[in-house]
């Protein structure tokens, strides 16, 4: 027996546009969904490499983190080391991230360093972000500096930082609330 199609089974009752209109409906969505996924990039450090380099593809969830994508650092045994010129949208800290000397590092979003997260700079890194920073966790600046640039108002809650740099546009604002 021969499968019948939509057309052909809803042609002979008060159905006959629901293939049509169902079709569009499929298409329309399809493409809402392809579009909300190429949003919401996240990889998580898994740390099941053979080192602990953030370079390493194995130990993301989704690879290596880009300018785009949200990287969030978990609680594994192997913590994250940084070199090179590492970028990230949003970088989210519940475990120790360190990065090395004189390491250019650029965060397209916010740095979030929750109660068990640290963030180990090295000497002289260079870490910009573009935009909060809430910390409730650690945080070792050593002889490091942290710029805010971008042109959105932002906000740093919990920290101290040894060299400071702002450098914002269009009238933005640059708030300081609970620095330690």
């Amino acid at each position: 027996m021969k499968p019948l199609l939509c057309q052909e089974y809803f042609r002979t009752n008060a159905y006959a546009n629901y293939c049509a209109i169902s079709g569009r409906l499929f298409v329309v969505l399809s493409l809402v969904m392809l579009s909300v996924s190429g949003f919401s990039q996240n990889t998580n450090w898994t740390g099941a490499g053979a080192d602990s380099l953030w370079t390493n593809a194995a130990n993301w969830s989704s690879g290596v983190p880009t300018a785009s994508m949200t990287a969030r650092i978990l609680n594994t045994l192997n913590d994250p080391y940084v070199i090179g010129n590492p970028q990230c949208k949003n970088l989210i800290l519940d475990d120790t991230l360190t990065v090395g000397p004189s390491t250019p590092m650029i965060v397209n979003g916010d740095i979030t360093i929750n109660g068990a997260g640290y963030i180990n700079l090295q000497s002289n890194v260079s870490l910009t972000l573009t935009g909060n920073w809430n910390q409730t966790g650690g945080f070792n600046p050593s002889t490091s500096n942290v710029t805010f640039s971008g042109n959105k108002n932002v906000t740093i809650r919990g920290t101290a930082f040894f060299d400071l740099s702002v450098s914002k546009s269009g009238g933005k604002k640059f708030r300081i609330s609970q620095v330690m």
